[in-house]
């Protein structure tokens, strides 16, 4: 069982943005989450926000690396995708026999820096939140492919300006590549 939640926290001023606003103000915050087998690494509610609750992840980055280790995993058996906000924790995707793929919380104390979605298998790493819980690939590019799509729609919700936006743009190309 895999499951992928995200919230957009912040829309006051995205919906009266014009298309070169969006595209200077970088990401999408909110909350996001991965759950797997009742395995959670993230943070998500649904209640009614709190007086300036503010998520503090970068939602639109999430699901572009997300989408990014995809593509990867074609030519690939082995994937990392960074926290950004998390110094040295990583979800850790490797492909297994008969299609199926293990998620794993990787955490590392390494001060190189990296690419926020990398092939490199690091030395000295401890697990987190969890180990090696396998679901199908389908599953997982399934829920991640509907996921995006959802962020989108809730972005042209917010303002339809974003579906010319820098970042629907990187989400649709790699979408694309992903069909």
């Amino acid at each position: 069982m895999l499951s992928i939640k995200y919230r957009i926290t912040d829309t006051s001023n995205w919906g009266e943005m014009d298309i070169n606003q969006i595209d200077s103000e970088g990401g999408i915050e909110g909350f996001f989450s991965v759950e797997v087998n009742g395995f959670k690494y993230g943070y998500y509610h649904d209640r009614e926000l709190m007086p300036n609750e503010e998520g503090l992840d970068l939602v639109s980055t999430w699901f572009e690396n997300l989408l990014r280790s995809m593509a990867i995993l074609k030519n690939e058996a082995y994937v990392l995708v960074r926290d950004i906000e998390t110094k040295g924790t990583w979800l850790e995707l490797k492909l297994l026999p008969q299609e199926l793929l293990s998620l794993s919380i990787v955490k590392t104390d390494t001060n190189k820096t990296f690419e926020p979605v990398t092939t490199i298998h690091f030395e000295n790493i401890n697990y987190g939140e969890f180990k090696n819980q396998i679901v199908t690939q389908r599953e997982f590019k399934m829920e991640l492919l509907k996921q995006t799509k959802n962020f989108i729609h809730s972005l042209e919700s917010i303002n339809p300006k974003f579906l010319c936006s820098k970042i629907v743009g990187r989400l649709n190309i790699l979408l694309d590549q992903l069909q």
